[in-house]
């Protein structure tokens, strides 16, 4: 019976379940046999009321037992409609699960015992029957899995251990990630085949149906992802707002530009360069490259040109032709006989060299020049050089006289950045010709428009197929969102536009830049959800670095934790819980000879039990290592500690889907009304 014990231990034999046959018996007896104990048959009535009473206590206390041992081992999975999800304002609904108590720590203490093996163990009579079941399938073997109340129903196959979530599941509720606690971002652990990108379209599912902007980075490309923001957009009547990029799809990808948009024009180069990886000597290189493209960038600017990778790349390696084509535009404007000066300089050049022999006629890039040579010269004499103060005319006319040779060196760096979106399918998505007849038709995104206009953008980087290209087209989109995020923040985003961000292997596209994100995110209205699989991967991310992995892990208020299989990764969450105590028995048994016999006693025994206390953290990483498919914990709320298991998604057979990416693409992109 239940009592004050030094522990709880549901593991125990169920007397109460004996002490309720017994009231019910007696209960029962003065009922029907009240004469027997020569009372009335009212007053039977009032004595078998109190032992029925006590007998539905002791039952219900006994039941516990018993469904707690049952609950170990069967748990099921459970599904839910895309179209049933909770639609909710101010939570994000992740399945069912218990807040995680110092309890649940000592059940599963108690339950790594050797003598409680049994309870956490198929039984052989369980696994002879499935046996026969599957070579029988008529049998009667097969006809006992199929009874809902045997325990020889098949469990399902979803790994780990089930009794972790096991030893709470009697007091299972709905588990909520709060909207509130979502604006301080949000980091999902889990290895390949868990359940993180159903637990991720869970997530979208819901912040699509918010009514608010969604942006998904998707690096390797989940197509049971987009089908999902497929369907949820459109049994919540968004599909005119739902958008689709493809890097391995360029002839069905709405266009962007991640270098269009900026505060200053200097943010264009910092996007750049921030794709090199320089280190050491390589650093000084990196800021020349960036000096270099800034002049680049700032010309196009003034020259009313839409910078691209495509315009950048070719421009850069070419600053006399840049050169010229700066002061065709520009120097009219501003000397207005610099037309005749031009033409005068290519007369007036030398036809034949000091012996004679003719000289090829000087080239117009030339003779611009040198004609801006005098015109920073005769600034400069007249005491008027605070004009070239603001103007890029002589930055850009010092890089169009550096040597060729010389100039190849210091912006090589810049090479690889460029091709690996130019010289790839990638070129025409995220570096677009505004003129290319091919693409007549497919939408443009804007990140801007995005949030003001509350539109719903799936972007695939295809990194499987050219894992360079995905990596700096990903820190280009952060790059360009960070901007907007400045922006934002410095004008006070309305609360009535959100942006929802997912980046799925986040790792992949994580940067310095991402950082600046995350400290930026709270106040410009965007909730960031970063998945990954090790902690590890952000290190290699970084260069190796162990200071910037805990620096972007410090930004993110609510961790969830799927299984891992990183001991690194276990124990960034295990480091933020609290230690319990744990308590155990041990029973032992003495003995004292009494030789001389006295009274008759011969000896004495003595049988007790010993309790012992432990410390240890309320989830350990063996809990992390062990998980079941689809299951996880949650630290939220400054250390509140759940544990989940997420539902899994079904899609509803009458509601039209495509099958493939090309299909679903072209129903998104192409079919507008």
């Amino acid at each position: 019976m239940q009592t004050h014990y030094a522990f709880e231990n549901l593991l125990r034999t169920p007397w109460e379940l004996l002490v309720a046959v017994i009231g019910i018996g007696f209960g029962v007896v003065c009922l029907l046999r009240h004469e027997w104990l020569l009372l009335t048959y009212r007053a039977s009535i009032l004595i078998s009321m109190p032992f029925f009473a006590i007998a539905g206590l002791r039952l219900l206390q006994g039941s516990k037992v018993f469904l707690y041992r049952k609950k170990l081992l069967i748990l099921r999975p459970f599904f839910i409609n895309i179209q049933k999800i909770p639609r909710l304002a101010h939570n994000s609904y992740l399945g069912r699960g218990f807040r995680w108590l110092p309890i649940h720590r000592q059940r599963l203490h108690l339950l790594s015992l050797v003598h409680h093996q049994r309870f956490i163990q198929k039984s052989a009579l369980y696994e002879w029957i499935q046996q026969r079941a599957k070579k029988h399938p008529k049998g009667i073997c097969h006809y006992l899995t199929t009874i809902q109340f045997l325990p020889f129903q098949p469990k399902p196959d979803i790994g780990g251990k089930p009794w972790v979530h096991g030893v709470g599941a009697f007091h299972e509720s709905t588990i909520y990630l709060k909207e509130e606690s979502r604006k301080g971002n949000t980091i999902i652990f889990g290895e390949t085949g868990v359940g993180k990108s159903q637990l991720e379209s869970l997530i979208v599912t819901q912040d699509i149906f918010k009514g608010q902007s969604v942006l998904v980075i998707d690096p390797k490309g989940d197509l049971s992802l987009a089908q999902n923001m497929y369907l949820a957009c459109a049994s919540s009547q968004r599909l005119n707002d739902f958008y689709m990029i493809h890097a391995g799809i360029p002839h069905l990808s709405a266009r962007y530009n991640p270098l269009s948009n900026y505060t200053n024009v200097s943010e264009v180069a910092t996007r750049v360069t921030s794709a090199i990886d320089a280190k050491g000597e390589g650093k000084a290189f990196q800021d020349f490259a960036w000096k270099f493209l800034n002049i680049t960038a700032t010309c196009l600017e003034e020259l009313g040109e839409t910078i691209t990778y495509k315009s950048l790349a070719f421009f850069v390696t070419r600053p006399r032709q840049l050169l010229l084509a700066y002061c065709d535009k520009i120097l009219p404007q501003k000397d207005s006989n610099y037309l005749v000066s031009i033409d005068d300089i290519l007369q007036k050049s030398e036809k034949v060299d000091k012996y004679g022999k003719p000289i090829p006629p000087l080239k117009r890039e030339e003779a611009a020049r040198l004609y801006v040579s005098r015109y920073i010269e005769t600034l400069i004499r007249q005491g008027e050089h605070k004009a070239l103060h603001d103007s890029i005319i002589a930055d850009l006319y010092h890089a169009a006289e550096i040597g060729e040779e010389y100039y190849a060196k210091i912006t090589a760096s810049l090479g690889p950045v460029f091709d690996k979106i130019n010289k790839t399918s990638a070129g025409s998505v995220f570096s677009w010709d505004s003129a290319d007849t091919h693409r007549i038709g497919l939408p443009e995104i804007n990140l801007e428009s995005l949030i003001k206009r509350r539109q719903v953008i799936y972007v695939c980087l295809d990194a499987q197929s050219n894992k360079a290209m995905s990596e700096a087209v990903g820190q280009a989109i952060i790059a360009d969102l960070v901007s907007l995020c400045g922006r934002l923040y410095k004008e006070g985003q309305s609360s009535d536009h959100l942006l929802y961000l997912h980046a799925d292997e986040f790792s992949e596209i994580v940067r310095d830049e991402f950082i600046i994100l995350l400290n930026k995110a709270r106040g410009a209205g965007v909730r960031v959800t970063a998945y990954t699989q090790t902690v590890n991967d952000l290190g290699v991310a970084f260069g190796s670095s162990h200071d910037k992995p805990k620096m972007l892990l410090g930004n993110f208020s609510n961790m969830l934790m799927m299984r891992v299989g990183n001991l690194d990764t276990a124990r960034i969450f295990t480091d933020c819980l609290e230690e319990v105590h744990t308590r155990s028995t041990t029973p032992s048994t003495m003995s004292t000879d009494r030789p001389n016999g006295e009274d008759g006693e011969l000896f004495t025994t003595y049988n007790t039990d010993s309790v012992q206390e432990q410390r240890s953290k309320i989830v350990v990483e063996n809990d992390l290592f062990s998980l079941p498919k689809g299951q996880g914990f949650m630290l939220t709320d400054g250390g509140e500690l759940y544990k989940f298991r997420a539902p899994l998604l079904k899609q509803s057979k009458d509601i039209y889907l495509p099958e493939t990416f090309e299909l679903l693409m072209s129903e998104v992109n192409l079919c507008r009304v």
